[in-house]
């Protein structure tokens, strides 16, 4: 039988608390004892022995379990428990250690495992204490994926929140009137009128913030334009030209071209005549030039709308509201 009469030196060789981070971090306990056979003698040689870790002093179930093959001279021996089976247990509560010798039975009472004074810094780092929960002036552990827990943070998109990004990593769409201390280049200012392909395949909707121009008053409390009307760039069709100011139209739609037909006698024989009539000389007139003057047997003259259109490719006006 042998007889235990110390188990001295217990020390730990590292930080529990940063296990999860410092893979490169020895995961071990330095423990050192005296074995004593029944007479009290010192043992020499070597033996097998079983280390288990409790979380309460007596009975239980073991949390973690070893058995070594430890050399001992004149009854002392050292060990490094968790250099056979990993010593993975988060020791965030009082542990207990027990030791077995070869078939004997396991020794009582079981050791208290205690922190060296300069462990007890583990708790804090620079006198600042840890927290697995959210408060004031402490420091907040990683979740189990080693990232910031999301659950401490306030999301959204309203003053004083984090804005998380969607499922594709992007940040979401916001309102723009949120978007705030951002430097003008590339952003469109309130107000900006812009082409928009609204019927091209793949266009999304459009964005938070804008109206299509269409001529309606606008009911947007969020607006500096609310209750004013949207200028009707899309429905009249319109061109837009630069200026120093806004807001003013013009033009029209159509010219009038104005035309006569008529016939006269030229060496014995009426001639059928179309063209441009000067009424104030009544001739017939090319370029400005005139070509003759007949005296009018029959006139019949009338006006005609011409579109003075360029080719064009339609868009559709849209405006910054917000």
């Amino acid at each position: 039988m042998v007889k235990r009469v110390l188990v001295a030196g217990m020390c730990l060789t590292f930080l529990f608390a940063a296990r999860a981070g410092w893979a490169g971090v020895p995961h071990c306990v330095s423990v050192q004892g005296v074995l004593t056979d029944a007479s009290e003698q010192p043992i020499d040689g070597t033996r097998s022995m079983t280390f288990r870790i409790y979380d309460v002093s007596s009975g239980g179930t073991a949390l973690w379990t070893e058995t070594q093959s430890v050399s001992i001279d004149g009854g002392r021996y050292s060990v490094l428990l968790g250099s056979v089976a990993p010593l993975d247990l988060p020791f965030d509560k009082d542990c207990w250690l027990s030791v077995e010798v070869e078939s004997d039975s396991e020794m009582t009472p079981r050791y208290r495992i205690a922190s060296s004074p300069y462990a007890y810094n583990s708790e804090a780092v620079n006198a600042i204490p840890a927290s697995a929960a959210p408060q004031a002036d402490a420091l907040l552990a990683l979740d189990a994926s080693g990232k910031f827990p999301t659950s401490v943070l306030d999301t959204g998109a309203g003053p004083d929140q984090v804005v998380a990004l969607d499922g594709s990593g992007k940040l979401p769409a916001v309102d723009g009137s949120q978007v705030t201390n951002v430097q003008a280049v590339g952003v469109v200012p309130v107000g900006a009128v812009v082409a928009w392909m609204k019927s091209m395949f793949g266009t999304p909707a459009l964005p938070s913030g804008f109206v299509e121009c269409n001529g309606q008053t606008l009911s947007d409390a969020g607006s500096p334009y609310d209750g004013q009307v949207i200028p009707n760039l899309n429905g009249a069709s319109r061109f837009l030209r630069g200026s120093a100011t806004s807001g003013a139209t013009g033009g029209s739609e159509s010219h009038v071209h104005r035309w006569a037909m008529g016939s006269t006698a030229i060496g014995g024989s009426y001639i059928s005549m179309m063209g441009h009539v000067s009424r104030s000389t009544r001739t017939w007139q090319s370029n400005g030039t005139t070509i003759m003057q007949p005296t009018f047997q029959t006139e019949d003259s009338w006006t005609e709308k011409m579109s003075h259109l360029p080719p064009y490719f339609e868009v559709v006006w849209i405006m910054r509201v917000k």
